[in-house]
């Protein structure tokens, strides 16, 4: 049954070798969901087939075995009415026949294994056709982190060097520049700080002293003036 040899082929499919042996596991999985469905699908109508002829060989069997019983039943009926010559040729008959009994009855245990293997095929195709599709999800999400990662690793920059590399370099000198920015405004506010403490302590002339002077400065022209008059 070159059925049963091409089923078994697709049992010794392993999800695993699969995906490691294809260069887009994604694209691999959705085929090898397809091609399950697919000979699924041709198993069914190959166990169908199988079971009508189990069902063709038993109505044979069981037919051939109804009429021996007839013709074991006429020639008692026979013998009972005294015609034991025509007893003889019911059981002649009932001789005969008993070599296809044994056939048909070979050719109905053949077709009941055949029908009982197709049908245990086929229920072990359609168990691994729904744990595939159940883990196609967790198959999918697995594959696209493994893309992510082989992306990241793969990362280059325009001219060719390495992505990952340049992006750390370049936050090297981001850091080195804000260092130095933080520095310097450091530096600027020590720096007012310190011009702050020195107006604080320095010797400012105030207004009001300014005006004082002014004022004794007039008192002492208008003295003079007095006395040379």
């Amino acid at each position: 049954m070159g059925i049963c040899n091409r089923i078994r082929s697709i049992f010794s499919a392993n999800v695993h070798n699969v995906l490691d042996k294809c260069e887009d596991p994604e694209v691999m999985l959705a085929d090898q969901i397809r091609q399950t469905r697919q000979n699924l699908a041709e198993t069914k109508l190959e166990t169908a087939r199988v079971m009508a002829e189990e069902k063709i060989a038993k109505d044979t069997f069981e037919s051939v075995k109804k009429d021996l019983d007839e013709l074991h039943k006429c020639a008692k009926k026979a013998l009972k009415a005294g015609k034991e010559e025509d007893a003889e040729k019911f059981l002649r008959v009932e001789a005969d026949r008993e070599n296809n009994l044994n056939q048909a009855k070979r050719m109905y245990e053949t077709a009941q294994a055949n029908a009982k293997k197709m049908n245990e095929l086929y229920a072990k195709m359609q168990n691994e056709l729904d744990l595939l599709e159940q883990k196609s999800d967790t198959i999918k999400q697995t594959i696209a982190v493994a893309k992510a990662t082989e992306r990241i690793s793969r990362f280059k920059m325009p001219d060719g060097t390495d992505g990952t590399k340049s992006v750390n370099e370049w936050e090297k000198k981001a850091n080195k520049r804000l260092y130095a920015a933080q520095a310097a405004a450091e530096l600027d506010l020590k720096q007012t700080e310190m011009e702050d403490l020195k107006d604080q302590y320095s010797d400012h002339t105030d207004v009001s002293d300014r005006m004082a002077a002014l004022k004794k400065e007039i008192e002492k022209d208008g003295a003079a003036q007095a006395i040379s008059a």
